[in-house]
């Protein structure tokens, strides 16, 4: 859930760096300098960025080890 959250703000991010560019255009973001709204954007960009690549590694450290009864295997389980 975690990477998802972060591939959206990462998308948000960038929608916001656009909106930055073209601030003037938009009635209520006339009045707040363009750097600030493109330095909102970066952080949200990065932010993302943090999330997907943090999760991402969790998952690769986990490690699924086979459930015996007896001498069958019946699952897997994740092991960290």
């Amino acid at each position: 859930m975690a990477k998802l959250i972060g591939y959206v703000l990462a998308v948000l991010g960038l929608l916001v760096v656009v909106l930055s560019l073209n601030s003037t255009k938009i009635k209520m973001l006339e009045s707040v300098k363009p750097a600030y709204i493109m330095i909102v954007g970066i952080v949200l960009v990065i932010l993302g960025v943090v999330l997907v690549i943090s999760k991402g590694k969790e998952t690769q450290a986990e490690e699924e080890v086979p459930i015996y009864k007896g001498k069958k295997i019946v699952g897997y389980r994740k092991q960290k």
